[in-house]
């Protein structure tokens, strides 16, 4: 399941752009959240790169 995580949460993970990338690359079938509340949360987030922008 798709867990959307706060950037204090993501300070704990060794790669924080991978994390990122995993919401992109996840289905909407595998959480509890649209394409739109990812899209929003990745934007939003401190640790997003020009790749995930794309």
């Amino acid at each position: 399941m798709l867990r959307l995580l706060t950037d204090e949460e993501l300070d704990r993970h060794p790669d924080r752009a991978a994390v990122l990338q995993s919401w992109l690359d996840a289905s909407e079938s595998e959480g509890l959240w649209s394409r739109r509340d990812v899209y929003r949360a990745v934007v939003k987030s401190r640790y997003r790169a020009l790749a995930h922008l794309r």
